[in-house]
């Protein structure tokens, strides 16, 4: 069996341009059933454009089991609706600029045990948002 690799040397030539993300200020139930709907492991959290965290789903489904353990289904259907994204998310994600080496940024996915990185480009307002890099990207570019 032959393997080719690619030639990409950079994120920005193989980043996603297009994403799903969720703002601050959604409630964890509409998150929880975007990410089921698409089958995202872990969503971007973004205001304004500006990447301001990141939503990993196994957290969510560890606190979803905790609270079905004390609560009945229809509370915790509530509980997660007054419950915004911003109190789930985690802060600050590591994140990559469109320059950033394909090795590097596999090496970042590996070490952070993460899904996906968020590509920015700086601003006066903090990191924007611009594309996204998954495990998927990096192996479709190295073997296929």
């Amino acid at each position: 069996m032959y393997i080719k690799r690619s030639t990409a040397g950079t994120v920005g030539e193989v980043m996603r341009g297009h994403f799903i993300t969720s703002a601050p200020d959604e409630n964890l139930l509409e998150a929880d059933q975007t990410m089921r709907l698409a089958r995202l492991r872990q969503m971007l959290v973004v205001e304004d454009g500006i990447l301001v965290g990141l939503l990993p789903q196994r957290p969510m489904l560890e606190q979803g089991v905790m609270e079905l353990l004390l609560r009945s289904r229809k509370d915790v259907l509530e509980y997660l609706r007054s419950r915004p994204v911003k109190q789930a998310m985690l802060p600050a994600p590591q994140s990559v600029v469109p320059r950033t080496p394909l090795e590097e940024a596999a090496l970042k996915l590996l070490e952070q045990e993460v899904a996906c990185l968020p590509v920015v480009v700086p601003s006066p307002a903090g990191p924007r948002l611009i594309g996204l890099v998954t495990q998927s990207d990096l192996l479709k570019t190295a073997y296929v």
